[in-house]
């Protein structure tokens, strides 16, 4: 660890590198004005008869040559203005050809310093909202990090290069730019451009660069591929992709290819879809429906990135003790066309409902309940069985000509979101976040002043940390919260999430095959082959376990969050002191979400089968038989029995 002398140096250094070209022209200043009056003074007590023109000329003369000169003029006459001006001459000048040589070997340095870094290298191809965060996040905990850009005058050249980084202008999808750095053996990659053809570029030669090391021996196969994180803005491009490297790794694996190592350590992820389940954890929780009687309404103003990936996600994991199917009203400027690319994709995620304005909106009470089909799917999806769940939940798609609502259109918002036990929570979510901040301000100003009324209101910014500073409001901005902060997406990117999930399988397996699955590291080859669908869904309960411990009362803290503090008396909790009611409420709630997450992939209900994927538990819960509650139950139960026992703590909230 870093002493505090090396500290206070590193700190010392960066701020002067940082001011330098102020204090050259503060020095600069200082030096001409001691100088100069220096100079004045001195010639007046010498000569008096000198002329006024002369006096001043020389002395302008004499002080701009001690600036260039690092010298004043030589006097003995012991004046302290001029033996000042010597002294910041000198610094000056000293300072001065300390930045020139900087400049002139900085490249030289640079070079020096990268023939050095071999295997602990961050590589971070693009420099955008995701790229910056990621690159600083490294730099302060003192990695090597190697950044692409092809803008050689990024704004975060700057800061990336005042913390340590080395920036390499050059465009992610050359292959000598490639070439040059996979060669310094990589242990994290991160492909993070805007733009997901530059991403998918980039990454294709990752891959050859990989297997041609692999080749020439340089990286030797006992070694372990570097992780890759692989960002894809698209979600449906994004687990497409996610689909294709689990399909081509099952098809590798057999035959021992390096290739499989590297597609087994990418992880693909898409940053709204990570800050829509962080938020959703975060925030939507806290004002939950959590009465058998209470039903949510969430209301999605702004169907652009955000708006998709917060429509998907409240669909698969905002399920609480209510057991009701969510509301979701979604107000875009083309409803028509936003109903049918999400219904083209997710078919039963909702009845087809499109209104042209917020006066035909309307939810039918009835609809909340999961086994209701007063209304029903597209006729493909539908299903004869009175017992069978066809669709996730009650969405409107409603036009929506401007970014702010209008009186009449708040004044029916209002009567939606105060109907008897509904739970309401307003969302902006426009790609512009000045456009999120101004038009939710306006909304909660109006039902302030209007109504007396204050409804939960959220704001998308992914700068809501810099937005919290400036209003001194953390995640804030007046009475609306923020989210969608980079660095909340981030955090999804922990490597926990799929040790869980591979727990999760391990366990369901070990029920089936007790004798080859004795032991979690005998499971582990056969999780990393696992179909698309199988490991997708251990994936999503892993990321809801989350959401359920809260709902108990507690939060799980990752062992690298309290700094190896002693395990306090919340450490020791256990599922065996949660009451029966208790269980069947988080059983309730974790048969809802599996209902969800496999509605939305299209299964239906139906005698079981693969092939069409179909099953017998897609349900209403009190249609269940009494071993799946048992089931749903030893699922969370072996989860938190995972986390306690790998180092995490359950803390009360």
């Amino acid at each position: 660890m870093e002493n505090r002398g090396a500290s206070l140096l590193r700190l010392c250094l960066k701020k002067i590198r940082y001011y330098s070209g102020r204090i050259l022209i503060y020095l600069a200043v200082i030096t001409v004005v001691l100088a100069f009056f220096g100079t004045l003074q001195a010639t007046s007590s010498k000569d008096p008869n000198v002329s006024m023109v002369d006096w001043i000329t020389g002395s302008i003369y004499e002080s701009v040559q001690a600036l260039f000169g690092a010298m004043a003029p030589h006097r003995n006459d012991g004046n302290l203005l001029i033996a000042m001006a010597r002294m910041t001459a000198v610094t000056f000048i000293g300072l001065l050809a300390l930045k020139a040589v900087i400049t002139v070997f900085r490249d030289s340095f640079v070079s020096w310093r990268l023939d050095r870094a071999w295997r602990d290298v961050v590589l971070v191809s693009g420099l955008g909202e995701i790229g910056d965060v990621v690159a600083q996040s490294h730099l302060e905990q003192r990695e090597i990090v190697i950044a692409f850009e092809s803008d050689v005058n990024h704004p975060s050249r700057g800061r990336i290069e005042e913390l340590g980084g080395v920036m390499i202008v050059g465009s992610p999808g050359k292959r000598d730019v490639w070439d040059e750095h996979m060669h310094r053996l990589p242990k994290k990659i991160f492909l993070v451009h805007d733009d997901d053809r530059k991403n998918i570029s980039a990454y294709g030669h990752v891959h050859r660069n990989y297997l041609k090391l692999m080749e020439e021996n340089k990286w030797k196969a006992t070694e372990a591929a570097p992780k890759v994180y692989f960002h894809l803005s698209d979600p449906s491009l994004a687990r497409e992709m996610y689909q294709h490297l689990l399909d081509s790794n099952h098809a590798l694996h057999e035959s021992n290819s390096q290739t499989s190592k590297l597609l087994r350590n990418t992880i693909v992820f898409d940053i709204y879809e990570n800050n829509a389940r962080q938020f959703i954890l975060d925030q939507l929780t806290a004002v939950r429906p959590s009465k058998s009687n209470e039903v949510a309404l969430y209301v999605i103003v702004g169907f652009e990135k955000m708006g998709h990936a917060l429509l998907r996600q409240i669909a698969l994991n905002a399920h609480f003790e209510n057991e009701k199917r969510p509301r979701i009203l979604v107000l875009t400027r083309s409803a028509e066309k936003a109903a049918n690319e999400v219904l083209a994709e997710f078919g039963q995620l909702s009845p087809r409902k499109v209104c042209h304005s917020l006066e035909d909106v309307q939810f039918d009470p009835d609809c909340d309940e999961w086994n209701n089909k007063v209304v029903r799917p597209h006729q493909h999806f539908q299903v004869d069985a009175e017992i069978a769940v066809e669709y996730v939940a009650n969405v409107v798609f409603c036009e929506m000509d401007s970014n702010r609502l209008s009186g009449g259109d708040i004044a029916k918002l209002v009567k939606l979101g105060t109907s008897p036990e509904v739970k309401p929570a307003i969302m902006y979510c426009y790609d512009d976040e000045l456009v999120n901040l101004k038009a939710s301000g306006h909304l909660s100003r109006s039902l302030a002043t209007q109504y007396q009324l204050e409804m939960p209101l959220f704001a998308y910014s992914q700068n809501c940390t810099e937005v919290g500073e400036v209003t001194q409001t953390p995640d804030r901005f007046g009475v609306v919260r923020l989210f969608g902060n980079v660095n909340d997406g981030l955090k999804r990117l922990e490597e926990w999430t799929e040790s869980i999930a591979a727990n999760i399988a391990w366990r369901f397996m070990r029920v089936h095959d007790p004798e080859k699955f004795n032991d979690f590291d005998s499971f582990r080859p056969t999780w990393d082959v696992m179909p698309y669908w199988e490991k997708i869904t251990n994936l999503a309960a892993a990321e809801h376990v989350w959401l359920k411990v809260q709902l108990l009362g507690y939060r799980i803290v990752n062992p690298e969050d309290w700094n190896n503090n002693p395990l306090t008396a919340a450490a020791t909790f256990s599922l065996e002191n949660v009451s029966e009611d208790a269980k069947k409420r988080l059983a309730r709630v974790e048969h809802n979400r599996w209902m969800a997450e496999r509605l939305m992939s299209d299964w239906q209900f139906g005698p079981e089968s693969d092939f069409p994927p179909r099953r017998s538990s897609l349900c209403a819960y009190q249609d269940l038989e009494e071993t799946e509650f048992t089931k749903n139950f030893e699922q969370i139960e072996a989860v938190v029995d995972y986390l306690i026992q790998t180092g995490f703590r359950l803390e009360q909230m």
